[in-house]
């Protein structure tokens, strides 16, 4: 993988962004087109890594595809900076017609040639010179700034192809093609650097304002973002190869680990690996076992066994790989890896994983079972595609994400800069830029870690497999040596024996079947005295065989006879094939392991065989009731013909998780065949170490990408709206601060800045300059001035002149009104004097004027206080004589009766003394009424006489409802006229009130009702008095009558004096407004009229009662 390809994409990406903001700052027709150019090469450069890491078909065509697109846009730009008369567009469809034209004719190698060659030096050659013309009027720094981008960018295209030599399909490629790349990474740096500048510079010459500051500030920031992330993008490609290197290789060295473990060392090290024993039976077991096991290991090219000599190197059984001529690999492909792993006796392995080459090279020395000294050296040749993809991706995690963060990062600033122009601050995705970037940063960090967990989690899980599956291995393992060693045992006591009865046999063999999980061991004595050999069945011990079919004589078999005459041949144990039993010939679950036994003293020949339920032995062997945590499949393969058996329940395959991809193999070669056991995850291994790491952080990741989008969302909306305010805020204060000074300037009030250094005005309104046009400094106005405004400075405080006069030329007096204040500066000292004169001439004659009005309207305001004096006492007058008048009236109707009955008595004593029948009784009896009457007239006069003599002040508890009785019993009857009270006044209501004002307000209002019924004619009539204790200090008293109401016209001013309906003496009308008095001055009350369904209603309510 080449880096450079990733620093070279992510300049030429960021150069973009850099000139597509330099479109809207500084115009000029080529920025556009440039940064299309740039993003394109940035996009291909970028696709030419990814080809690297990911040799896909379709990425070469769209990575060509965009090279040839960026040369176009090249060449537009040089079109659009030169003045032609034909348009742009047109010029840009002719030069991709002859470009697609180019491609249509020609390869893809010579279509990238041709139009870079073609279009995107001589577009870059006119852009370089049409910013170079431009720099004749620019300033220094811009003009070394664009110079800079120009050359930068001439030099930059016309090496580019050499630089991409290898990344590209370029025919002609320089010597030091890296050297190229990185001048040509340099150039583009510094034609970034310069635009940039540019860019800057166009900024900072309008006025700086918030968006401005931001994007400086983002710029130059991102400029170390994506420096520390090139760095930091190395080092995670370094890491993330380098530990997925050592697993891979951890995996190999297992591999060939586990052949080693394979073969016989002791029997392999007493071979001299010369050219003679290449037909010998065990060369040709090593050699069909190493056959075997690459066959098993499909991306193993060659295994040899070696030895290093003196003069080179002595070679041993070889698979795979070898000459035409020879079958023998004459050399190891490395040998100073060969000859160091003996030399330093530890495993050496060759590869360039990292670069790409899937090529490995193993060397393993193996050591003899007493570990003395290395027997020989295993050289392992094998193409590890996979490993170099499981590499690739661990590398294309950082990359990739350092991609999409350049591109956030780029379009970050961008967004930015369009965010200092006002027309573009509307776009929706200007506006929202802070919560786009929060969303897909996040986006980008939660695949970033999603990956990465993933990536670790399946390290973790293959090493926990390994670890898992390895436990399983060994017991098989275990169970083939144990066999092997059983076998040998039991061959050597049929070798050695004295005594081969059945007791003895099955006493020795039957334990042995029991344990190693055999169906049983027979021993088949061969008999030589016939002219066809054969050999029955004489010893066995074992369960009974299911095999009805099987010949006692093993030699007369046809499924045990084949290998039985081999493994006499070769004196090496052989395995039968695999053979069904008599129910069922389609799954052969059976086999036999033959070694031929022959007595030292040739005292007779056998053959013992080892019966073998495959299934059943291997499910014993691995502990097949605990299976649920690794599952086991084994594949029989041997005489061209392959058998598979499950080693678990069947209802357990259905939790094998395919996807997941964990599985080893680990083969065993023994007795002519091979044996690979296929080792899977189980319930409880998924259940222990669920594959569910990166879905949750998946999950999570974008559950907190969500909520931050919406928090960010939040936040800019809240400071958007902050913004908004705090602008009308500011165009409000603006525009008020614009009126005040229109307002200051317009002002009738004088306004000045005097500086009490220089004794000069610093500012002056219009009405200031007005108002002291005819004065200079040096009059008297000016030094009483000069004296206010030394007071104001000395206690610093604001003086107040509110008159001052100063004649002008005319001869007439200016009055103003003059305030001076003092300015404190920063240092607490008496900066400036700001003086407010204000022309109050007007005013003053104006006062003059209103003090003459008001002295008229005061004398008017006199007589009328003493008109309406008179008037009050004429009414306290009338008040005077209507009392009096009341008195009168009621004292004469109290004691007209008294007379009358007085009068009476007189006349009849008069006429009994007349008539002679006056006697001492009768002259007793009537001087007794005269006398009661004449009490009763005294008693009148003191009732009258307590009644108006009480203080109005004077106030006492008393029952109400005796006051309605007192009131009634004082107003005057009238002729024809009937009135009746109906008091219902609770007669434990009590109220301190005046009793003269509570009796003149209940007769007032009975000889109203009076009156009403001598207008009306109505002759009996009934008044009603109710009360009620509002509140603890508030009494409502209620008179109502049935006599027909109150007049409409006069219901409103009943209460105002002289309103009436009775035609009488001049007092009329005072009654009821006497009464309102009594209510509101003294009692601080209420006093309403209404009319009710058949007459009227007064209420009053009381307080403080």
């Amino acid at each position: 993988m080449e880096y450079s390809l990733f620093v070279f994409g992510t300049i030429a990406m960021v150069f973009a962004g850099i000139i597509f903001c330099l479109h809207y700052s500084h115009r000029h027709s080529c920025w556009l087109p440039l940064s299309f150019a740039s993003a394109l090469l940035a996009t291909a450069l970028w696709l030419a890594l990814a080809s690297q890491l990911f040799p896909h078909s379709w990425i070469l065509p769209i990575r060509d595809g965009g090279l040839f697109l960026s040369a176009v846009a090249i060449m537009i730009a040089g079109l659009r900076s030169i003045p032609m008369p034909i348009p742009t567009w047109k010029l840009g469809a002719g030069t991709l017609l002859l470009g697609l034209l180019l491609a249509w004719i020609s390869s893809p190698t010579t279509m990238v040639i041709v139009t870079w060659v073609a279009f995107a030096i001589p577009g870059a050659l006119l852009c370089a010179q049409s910013l170079w013309r431009q720099t004749a009027s620019s300033q220094s720094t811009l003009l070394i700034a664009l110079r800079v981008l120009a050359l930068s960018l001439l030099l930059m295209v016309i090496l580019l192809p050499w630089g991409l030599g290898t990344a590209l399909p370029i025919s002609f490629q320089p010597v030091s093609m890296l050297l190229v790349r990185i001048i040509a990474m340099a150039l583009l740096a510094l034609a970034a650097f310069g635009a940039w500048l540019i860019l800057l510079k166009s900024l900072h010459s309008a006025p700086q304002d918030e968006p401005q500051k931001v994007y400086s500030l983002s710029s130059g920031t991102s400029a170390v973002v994506v420096c520390s992330l090139l760095v930091f993008t190395w080092y995670g490609v370094q890491w993330f190869s380098k530990h997925e290197e050592e697993l891979q290789l951890q995996h190999l060295e297992r591999q060939i680990n586990i052949l080693s473990e394979t073969l016989n060392t002791d029997r392999i090290a007493q071979m001299s690996f010369s050219p003679e024993e290449t037909g010998t039976v065990l060369y040709r077991r090593v050699t069909n076992m190493l056959g075997s096991y690459r066959n098993v290991q499909p991306q193993t090219s060659r295994i040899l066994l070696y030895r290093p000599q003196s003069d080179g190197f002595a070679l041993g059984p070889v698979s795979g790989e070898y000459s035409a001529t020879d079958h023998r690999i004459h050399y190891p492909r490395h040998p100073g890896a060969a000859t160091a792993a003996f030399s330093e006796n530890k495993l050496q392995v060759v590869q360039q994983l990292a670069q790409g080459n899937p090529i490995v090279a193993i060397y393993l020395p193996a050591q003899t079972t007493s570990g003395d000294r290395i027997a020989y050296g295993i050289e392992m040749i094998s193409h590890q595609e996979q490993m170099v993809r499981h590499l690739k991706t661990a590398m294309a995690i950082p990359l990739f994400s350092a991609m999409a963060f350049t591109l956030l990062v780029v379009t970050l600033n961008n967004v930015l800069f369009l965010r200092t122009m006002p027309r573009m601050r509307s776009l929706c995705c200007v506006r929202h830029i802070e919560v786009i970037f929060v969303f897909f940063t996040g986006l980008l960090f939660t695949a970033l870690v999603a990956g990465s967990s993933h990536l670790f989690e399946r390290q973790n899980r293959n090493f926990l497999f390994e670890h898992w599956s390895n436990h399983k291995t060994d017991q098989i393992k275990n169970s083939m040596f144990h066999l092997h060693d059983s076998l040998q045992l039991l061959e050597h006591y049929l070798t050695h024996a004295n005594d081969l009865s059945p007791a003895a046999f099955k006493a020795l063999a039957e334990p042995m079947a029991h344990n190693l999980g055999l169906a049983g061991i027979a021993w088949a004595r061969m008999e030589d005295n016939t002219s066809t050999p054969s050999a029955p069945l004489t010893l066995y011990a074992g369960e009974e065989l299911p095999l009805a079919q099987l010949d006692s004589d093993i030699l007369a078999d046809e499924r045990l006879a084949p290998f039985a005459q081999q493994a006499k041949r070769s004196g090496i144990p052989f395995m039968a094939a695999p053979f069904a039993t008599d129910n069922d010939d389609s799954n052969p679950q059976w086999t036999a392991i033959i070694l031929h036994v022959e007595r030292k003293d040739f005292a007779y020949q056998g053959f013992l065989v080892a019966f073998m339920h495959i299934e059943n032995f291997w499910s014993q062997a691995i502990s097949n009731d605990n299976n649920a945590d690794i599952l086991v499949d084994v594949r029989l393969q041997g005489g061209g013909e392959s058998h598979s058996y499950t080693l678990y329940e069947p209802s357990l395959k259905s939790t094998i998780h395919h996807f997941t991809k964990l599985e080893s193999t680990y083969p065993l070669f023994r007795y002519g065949y091979a044996w690979v056991f296929t080792t899977r995850p189980g319930p409880l291994f998924e259940l222990a170490y669920p594959n569910r790491a990166a879905a949750i952080i998946v999950g999570a990741g974008l559950i907190l990408t969500l909520g931050a989008s919406f928090f960010a969302w939040y936040l800019v909306g809240t400071n958007r709206r902050i913004q908004e305010t705090v602008e009308q805020r500011t165009a409000e204060l603006q525009r008020n601060r614009d009126f005040q000074q229109l307002l200051l300037r317009e002002l009738p009030v004088g306004v000045a800045v005097h500086n009490p250094n220089t004794l000069q005005l610093e500012h002056q309104n219009r009405a200031w300059e007005e108002m002291f046009q005819d004065s200079s400094q040096g009059s008297d106005v000016w030094q009483r001035l000069q004296w206010a405004i030394s007071s104001a400075c000395h206690h610093c405080q604001t003086v107040d002149i509110p008159d001052d006069q100063y004649p002008l030329t005319n001869g007439e007096v200016r009055h103003l009104h003059t305030f001076i204040t003092p300015i404190p500066g920063e240092d607490t000292d008496t900066q400036n004097v700001l003086i407010c004169s204000q022309d109050i001439t007007t005013r003053k004659n104006a006062e003059h004027a209103l003090q003459d009005v008001l002295q008229k309207q005061q004398q008017e305001i006199d007589r009328a206080v003493q008109t309406v004096r008179e008037q009050d006492h004429q009414i306290f007058e009338q008040m005077r004589r209507h009392a009096l008048l009341s008195l009168l009236v009621n004292l004469a109707h109290h004691w007209r009766q008294p007379l009358n009955v007085v009068a009476l008595a007189v006349q009849e004593l008069e006429e009994l003394f007349c008539d002679g029948e006056l006697t001492k009784e009768e002259c007793h009896k009537r001087v007794e009424t005269a006398l009661d009457e004449v009490l009763k007239l005294s008693e009148t006069i003191t009732q009258f006489t307590n009644l108006y003599e009480t203080p109005e002040d004077q106030r006492d508890n008393y029952q109400l409802h005796k006051l309605c009785n007192q009131a009634f019993r004082l107003i005057v009857s009238l002729p024809n006229i009937q009135l009746e009270l109906d008091n219902q006044v609770d007669e434990h209501l009590n109220i301190r009130v005046n009793r003269n004002d509570i009796i003149e307000l209940l007769v007032e209002f009975f000889r109203n009702v009076q009156e009403a019924m001598q207008q009306r004619d109505i002759t009996q009539a009934t008044v009603y008095v109710s009360a009620q204790r509002l509140e603890e200090d508030q009494v409502e008293i209620v008179v109502e009558d049935h006599v027909g109401g109150i007049d409409a016209a006069i219901i409103q001013d009943i209460f105002e004096p002289y309103v009436t309906t009775a035609f009488r003496a001049r007092d009329k009308g005072l009654g009821l407004y006497i009464s309102r008095r009594i209510v509101e001055d003294r009692y601080r009350g209420t006093i309403e009229a209404m009319n009710r369904e058949q007459g009227a209603a007064f209420r009053v309510v009381l307080s403080g009662c």
